[in-house]
C-alpha cells in the first residue's frame, strides 16, 4: 500500500512546514504596523513597531515522543463522506518540535493517525478532507495527560485514511 508511507511523509513534512516559521522585518519599511506570527492558523506572537527581527528562533529538531499507540480517528465514510464513524488504529507517530518566541521556549506537537476502511466500505469518489474542531494528543512530557488541537481528516477512495492533529504553541 503505497499510500500507507507517502501520507504520513507528506503530512510530517507539511506539518513541519507549518511549525517551523521564521519572519523577518525591516524597520523602516513598517513602523507602525504590526506582525502576526500563525502557526497551524493560531497567533502565537504578535511584533508591534518597527523592530527588525526574526521572531521565532531555535527551531528543532523535531523529537518522535511517542509512536504505535491507540488512536481514535474519526473517518468520513459514504458515498458523499457525510457518515461519520470511530475507528481504533495502531498506526500513529506524535512529535514535537521546540521554538523560541520572545526568549519563552514553545513547542509545535503533531499526531499523525493512518489506516484503511474494512475491504467493501463505501466511500467518496474522490479524496476527502474535514477539519477537525478538537482533537486530543498525548502531552509529549506526561503520558498520563493530554492536550488539545485542531488538525484534518483525509478519506482516499481507496479506503485509506489519515489524521493529523496540531498544537502549535504547547508550553
Amino acid at each position: 500500500m503505497p499510500r500507507r508511507i507517502l501520507v504520513p511523509i507528506l503530512v510530517a513534512s507539511g506539518a513541519l512546514a507549518l511549525a517551523i516559521p521564521a519572519v523577518a522585518r525591516t524597520g523602516a519599511a513598517h513602523r507602525n504596523s504590526s506582525l502576526s506570527l500563525r502557526m497551524g492558523g493560531h497567533v502565537v506572537a504578535v511584533i508591534r513597531g518597527g523592530r527588525s527581527a526574526v521572531i521565532a528562533t531555535g527551531f528543532g529538531p523535531s523529537t518522535i515522543t511517542y509512536q504505535g499507540f491507540r488512536c481514535q480517528v474519526t473517518v468520513g465514510q459514504g458515498p458523499s463522506d457525510t457518515t461519520y464513524q470511530n475507528h481504533i488504529v495502531f498506526d500513529s507517530t506524535e512529535f514535537y518540535v521546540p521554538y523560541r518566541v520572545h526568549r519563552k521556549t514553545r513547542y509545535a506537537v503533531t499526531t499523525n493517525c493512518i489506516g484503511a476502511l474494512p475491504t467493501g466500505t463505501v466511500v467518496a469518489p474522490t479524496i476527502v478532507s474535514s477539519k477537525t474542531a478538537h482533537c486530543g494528543q498525548i502531552n509529549p512530557f506526561d503520558q498520563h495527560k493530554f492536550i488539545s488541537g485542531v488538525g484534518i481528516t483525509t478519506t482516499f477512495p481507496d479506503g485509506t485514511f489519515s489524521e493529523t492533529c496540531n498544537t502549535p504553541n504547547f508550553h
